[in-house]
Parts: structure tokens; sequence; C-alpha cells
């Protein structure tokens, strides 16, 4: 006759490695191995860590066609913000037009494309100043051991 395990249940107890057979040992050493990253490794990490700050900065001039690749860019987000008005002025006329018809299917239609195409001209206009967020973040992430 064949034993069906019982289902492991996270505690957070050091018994719960038995459930991925793991033995005494085993158990004792794994917990072993955490306790000494927890207490060891942060007083190693001034004396023994070398942090490398590879200073990156953004260059133009490194691969061929960044200027005109960032001209194309800036026309696609021009083209996606026209377009995305344009849906918004179309959609808000359909709205008016299941309104004025008593349509109630054109009037959620109406509803529902107003602010999908509300919500992308948003977005589109939010583009570059996500983009400048973005980088401001990441170059204020200060580097271990850089100075």
């Amino acid at each position: 006759m064949r034993r069906t395990p019982t289902p492991c249940r996270a505690t957070g107890n050091p018994g719960e490695l038995a459930c991925l057979g793991v033995g005494a040992q085993g158990r004792a050493a794994i917990l072993h191995l955490i306790h000494q990253l927890i207490t060891e490794l942060p007083q190693r990490a001034d004396s023994e860590l070398v942090a490398f700050n590879p200073n990156i900065r953004p260059n133009d001039d490194a691969i061929p066609g960044i200027p005109a690749l960032r001209d194309l860019l800036g026309g696609v987000l021009s083209f996606c913000l026209f377009a995305s008005m344009g849906a918004l002025i179309v959609s808000l006329l359909i709205w008016g037009w299941g309104r004025m018809s008593s349509s109630p299917q054109r009037i959620d239609s109406g509803k529902s494309a107003t602010a999908w195409s509300l919500g992308a001209f948003i977005g589109f206009g939010m583009i570059n100043t996500i983009t400048s967020w973005a980088w401001g973040v990441g170059q204020g992430i200060p580097l271990p051991g850089a100075g």
C-alpha cells in the first residue's frame, strides 16, 4: 500500500526543511550558512568586498545613427500624440451620437474609446518625463564602495 505524503506548509521554523527531504545534518548546515550570511556579510562589506564603478555615461557618437534614431523616435512620438488626440475626438463624437440617438451600445463604445484614447494621450505625453525621472533615479543610486 502506497502512502501519500502530507503537504508541507511554510511555518517559518527550521523543521520545515524536513519537508524538502533534507536530513538533520543538512538542516544544521543550511541554518549555519544562513546565520553566517546574516552576521558576517555586513562586516565584510567594508573590508573584503571591493565595488567597481564602471563610470558609464551615454555617448551619442558611439554608435552611428543615434541622432537619426532620436529624430525617428521623436517623429513616432508626435504621430502617436496626434493619433491619440484624433481618436479622443472621434470617440467623443461617438459618445455624443450614441447619447443623442439613445443607443446604449454606442454610448458604451464611446465611453470606452474615450477612456482608452485619453489614457494613450496622457501616456504618450508622459514618456519624456518618465524617461528623465528614471534616468535621474538611476543616477542617484550610489554604488557601494565607490567614492
